[in-house]
């Protein structure tokens, strides 16, 4: 609904309210409404946890729900799930680092084959297949 007063508001400087409300089928006293209407305490509220929010992403983007929470509650009372929902409304998860595993052993005293293909390009279709037989390594 309210992106249809966005809409009035916009052409409001070149067309009559009245037209585009009639067009939009809005009527004008909502649309009046919708423009004096302030913000309330939960959505001010909200403002600054997303400013504490960004910060805090900011300065660690490695910082899960549970770190930024914390340093949210340094400044603004609010609880985790709060903090979780307009996390996810921003768009803001952590970036989480990974260890590198390799998925190979190269370090092994098997036969290597030999490349038969040696870079060529096939010519038609099912000239070369690839497989591959390596037997898989028990989990540490």
């Amino acid at each position: 609904m309210n992106s249809k007063y966005k809409v009035i508001s916009d052409l409001s400087n070149r067309h009559r309210v009245s037209i585009l409300c009639k067009l939009l089928k809005v009527s004008r006293s909502a649309y009046y409404d919708w423009r004096s209407h302030k913000p309330g305490k939960r959505a001010l509220e909200d403002i600054a946890i997303r400013k504490e929010i960004l910060a805090s992403h900011a300065a660690s983007p490695c910082y899960g729900i549970d770190n930024i929470h914390a340093d949210v509650r340094e400044k603004l009372v609010c609880g985790r799930n709060r903090v979780r929902r307009l996390m996810k409304a921003m768009g803001i998860s952590s970036k989480r680092r990974r260890k590198y595993k390799a998925t190979t052993n190269s370090k092994h005293s098997y036969l290597v084959s030999p490349d038969l293909v040696k870079r060529k390009i096939p010519d038609a279709p099912n000239k070369v297949w690839v497989s591959d037989i390596s037997v898989p390594q028990k989990a540490a």
